[in-house]
């Protein structure tokens, strides 16, 4: 378990929680309106997301706390202020409680049977249920020597560049991006040219409207899960 340097951070505002921001960077929608918490509870949760690794050991409990935290927004619209107030609670509940989650920053989840940190996505385990496949997710080596996850071949995926995916170096914190296996690449399933912000915005504007309707949270993600919109696999040179 790596140690946690509170020293790196000075005034911090928490403006997501277990993988809000990606959607709301994905469509344009960043939230600005998120209060900033006091910098004991910003600092405790940003430690509880980012302090334990692949193989970490790790409490079962904790992780349904996380996956509760995502099934309460879950049927609430993005960005509506129900879900600001919930995110708001889970933050200083996980300060309160001094917990330490195996977190999606580090597309990290808690194995039931081995009480172990190992790779997967806390929200597709939500949104899948019995569906959500584990094999999914690989491991590999970065060039640290590091265990780090991946998105497995035909997995959905995140495209690079957007806020979610640079981590939490916003805030000092150094974290791998989120990205596909070694020698693939996020593709549009659509085209199969490299997937972008735009092709994610893009999808979910044809889907639901320019008008940006209101949109479940839940809703979202079951669509950006589904590899509709965006694969790992590998990209064809003509």
């Amino acid at each position: 378990m790596e140690v946690f340097q509170f020293s790196k951070f000075s005034k911090l505002s928490i403006i997501f929680l277990f993988s809000v921001l990606y959607v709301h960077s994905a469509l344009g929608r960043i939230p600005i309106s998120y209060s900033v918490l006091p910098i004991t509870e910003s600092l405790t949760f940003i430690a509880a997301e980012t302090t334990l690794q692949f193989n970490d050991s790790c409490k079962w409990g904790d992780e349904l706390k996380q996956r509760d935290g995502f099934r309460k927004i879950q049927n609430l619209t993005m960005g509506s202020d129900e879900e600001q107030v919930i995110l708001h609670e889970s933050i200083k509940q996980t300060e309160q409680q001094g917990v330490f989650f195996c977190g999606d920053v580090r597309m990290l989840v808690c194995n039931q049977e081995t009480s172990r940190c190992v790779c997967g996505q806390t929200q597709a385990a939500v949104v899948q249920g019995d569906a959500y496949k584990p094999s999914a997710y690989i491991t590999e080596q970065d060039g640290n020597g590091e265990t780090v996850c991946r998105w497995g071949e035909s997995t959905h995926c995140i495209p690079p560049g957007n806020k979610y995916n640079e981590g939490l170096n916003f805030y000092n914190v150094e974290l791998p991006p989120l990205q596909c296996a070694h020698g693939l690449e996020c593709l549009s399933s659509k085209d199969g040219v490299k997937c972008s912000n735009e092709t994610v915005k893009g999808y979910f504007e044809d889907k639901f409207g320019k008008e940006n309707k209101p949109v479940t949270n839940g809703l979202l993600w079951e669509e950006l899960l589904s590899g509709k919109i965006c694969t790992c696999g590998k990209l064809k040179t003509t």
